[in-house]
């Protein structure tokens, strides 16, 4: 009974010193490797000719759980230091400037436009054929090109019946997840969808993700006040459905759990 014990924790710390290997924690592998070669009864009797007075059962097994233990707190360790440069990327996104039209754009006193592939209109200074506020005053390429900036994964589903644009990525255990909609014309916004779930809640919390929601809502509209509605998430991250009003357009919080927030944002 004993001995069926020691191999099979003997293989458990086998494979545990795999995973440590192809996280890349080299100390760790080597470490709780050498535990379980002193466990496993195969190796241990390969190696008992050379282990001088480590034959004493008692100091061998310490021995093991002592290598054990430095082991698997190296391992730890670098899973939170890893987790944490993730963590700080997303606070560096959340610092840096709400998405803004080109350069052009400001210069021609009009709107670019862009085709349904994200390619801007033939016409440099191509002046803008709506007159909607809020929302409709945006196209969708002005939102989804600024997260394929970030390394968000980008896909178009493009149609009469309207038109969706899917931005995904997923890092530090949390998948974030931005929906544009346009209902009738392709270059124009109708609805804002962000979300943010976390499916590795042991990695993180809740509160990990409102760096993220806090950059994701500046949207460049017409009669945006990026840092109002910043200000407002960040004093509502907890409160189911608030919702507040900036030049018409509508940004409403969703708390169903500690795992997932979402924004919605539109035209009031």
């Amino acid at each position: 009974m004993y001995k069926n014990f020691k191999f099979l924790l003997g293989i458990a710390l086998g494979l545990f010193s795999i995973i440590s290997l192809l996280s890349s924690s080299f100390v760790s592998f080597v470490l709780i490797l050498s535990s379980a070669l002193l466990v496993f009864p195969p190796t241990w009797e390969m190696i008992k000719p050379k282990a001088g007075f480590r034959k004493n059962r008692v100091l061998r097994i310490l021995l093991a759980g002592l290598m054990y233990v430095v082991g698997a707190t190296n391992f730890v360790s670098n899973k939170i230091d890893k987790n944490k440069s993730e963590k700080a990327t997303i606070a560096e996104s959340s610092n840096q400037n709400a998405p803004q039209t080109s350069t052009e754009t400001a210069a021609s006193g009009g709107t670019v436009k862009y085709d349904e592939n994200g390619n801007k209109a033939s016409s440099a200074n191509s002046e803008s054929t709506s007159s909607y506020k809020g929302l409709k005053s945006v196209n969708p390429a002005d939102i989804y090109l600024n997260f394929q900036d970030k390394g968000f994964t980008i896909d178009k589903q493009i149609s009469t019946d309207g038109s969706f644009f899917y931005c995904t990525k997923e890092y530090g255990g949390i998948k974030y997840d931005v929906t544009i909609y346009a209902e009738d014309n392709v270059n124009e916004v109708t609805e804002i969808k962000l979300n943010a779930y976390r499916n590795q809640a042991n990695l993180n919390s809740v509160e990990d993700m409102k760096p993220f929601l806090k950059y994701a809502v500046s949207i460049p509209y017409d009669g945006a006040d990026v840092e109002k509605v910043q200000n407002y998430i960040d004093k509502n991250y907890n409160k189911n459905k608030a919702s507040i009003t900036v030049s018409g357009v509508k940004f409403t919080i969703y708390c169903p759990s500690k795992f997932v927030r979402l924004v919605t944002v539109e035209n009031e």
